[in-house]
């Protein structure tokens, strides 16, 4: 913990007796401290006192929107992850090894650098973290203007990690496949606009990550693409969130110098239960401005602090970006990003959510703001869908093969 005790020691995340008695097993996570009110409201008024404990990205806010909020909750440390991927994490210590920025070495099952000695190590670290074996989520998301949310569009994954798989996990020196991801895209109301495969590398020099494509008016045949990421646009997002800033960062890291520069308490959002659980529609969260700051949750915790410096000769739209991983989960929770000119443009921001069944955490939901145009874009949006399924039975790798997806859902 820290040393003036606001921030308590951890104890290996929330246990069985932990669950809160509103929970139900393989149900929407319930909040396991239902009656805590918060210790304080930050506020436009009292920014000052706070500000020592506040990213760029959330002063940046306080400015456009005067009316912006931040509720500040006891901290506690509920990430906790199974046993195996702990003893792992400890066994790759001195063993995984990095060539370059994107081809992992010697790396087994956990976190593969738990003492990291730069920027991108601490990344692979959010990479490679836990999520569960497999599996497979509906969720919604939306643009969000002058005017309030656009179209709601639902994104539905289904995963098979083969990295971090406790059940089987792979060994990279045979096999150079991190997981495999189906996505598909359609409307509320139903049908499916289009639907992307997606086969992971670890070793993305070697072979960079595989994509195939099925849009919906033309669902005889799939198509192959060239590997998408980096600054190429997030489908259905009005150019607001690009490829790469999926799961708050995602793919290969070449574009950039990753720079450790240490840790930080910050007030980050944690134990973002209230937003996902159903007591708010998906209408009541996306207000004009910027989301419901009255459903959210904050707390003080340590983040790894990380500067993305643009490559020489390399390009990305966003020139300096800092990334703030969270100690416990090291997930990605907060992202500024820059431009050309280093003005903050758009900033991340992904409310981590514990899962205490199935002992991982990520960032449910997750938020991009312009700050230049003023709207902002949500994904992950949980409340109104149906809860993941996990450890999905019976998974093959003929399941995420082009011939057998395009024989399922195409014509």
């Amino acid at each position: 913990g820290s040393a003036d005790g606001q921030i308590p020691a951890w104890t290996g995340g929330l246990k069985r007796s932990d669950w809160p008695a509103a929970f139900k097993p393989d149900g929407h996570l319930q909040d396991p401290w239902p009656d805590e009110k918060p210790l304080f409201t930050i506020t436009s008024a009292n920014l000052g006192k706070y500000r020592a404990h506040l990213a760029p990205g959330y002063l940046a806010l306080f400015a456009k929107y005067p009316d912006y909020t931040m509720p500040v909750y006891p901290t506690h440390r509920s990430v906790g992850y199974p046993q195996a991927i702990l003893d792992a994490s400890l066994a790759n210590v001195g063993k995984a090894r990095l060539v370059g920025s994107d081809t992992l070495k010697d790396a087994h099952l956990g976190f593969p650098f738990p003492q990291p000695e730069s920027g991108v190590e601490a990344m692979w670290n959010h990479r490679l973290r836990y999520r569960g074996d497999s599996v497979e989520s509906t969720m919604t998301q939306a643009v969000v203007g002058p005017d309030g949310p656009g179209h709601m569009v639902k994104e539905t994954d289904k995963v098979w990690f083969r990295y971090g798989n406790v059940a089987d996990p792979i060994d990279l020196s045979k096999d150079n496949i991190l997981l495999y991801l189906l996505t598909m895209f359609s409307r509320p109301s139903g049908g499916l606009d289009f639907l992307v495969l997606v086969h992971e590398s670890a070793n993305s020099v070697e072979k960079p990550r595989a994509i195939w494509v099925l849009p919906a008016i033309m669902k005889t045949r799939m198509f192959r693409i060239p590997p998408v990421g980096y600054d190429q646009p997030f489908p259905d997002s009005e150019g607001l969130m690009f490829v790469d800033m999926v799961d708050m960062y995602n793919g290969a890291f070449d574009r950039y110098v990753w720079k450790l520069t240490g840790k930080r308490e910050l007030y980050i959002p944690y134990n973002s239960y209230r937003i996902s659980d159903g007591r708010y529609r998906y209408s009541q969260l996306l207000t004009t401005h910027h989301f419901n700051q009255a459903a959210t949750r904050y707390e003080l915790h340590r983040c790894w602090v990380i500067q993305a410096i643009e490559r020489g000769g390399k390009h990305h739209a966003f020139g300096t970006r800092t990334f703030y991983l969270d100690e416990d989960s090291w997930n990605v929770v907060l992202v500024e990003n820059d431009d050309h000119d280093g003005r903050l443009w758009r900033f991340q921001e992904g409310h981590i959510l514990p899962d205490y069944q199935h002992h991982s955490a990520t960032a449910v939901p997750l938020l991009v703001y312009d700050l230049k145009d003023g709207r902002y874009f949500a994904t992950r949006l949980a409340a109104e869908d149906p809860p993941p399924k996990y450890d999905l039975p019976g998974l093959q790798v003929a399941d995420f093969m082009p011939d057998q997806v395009k024989a399922r859902y195409g014509h």
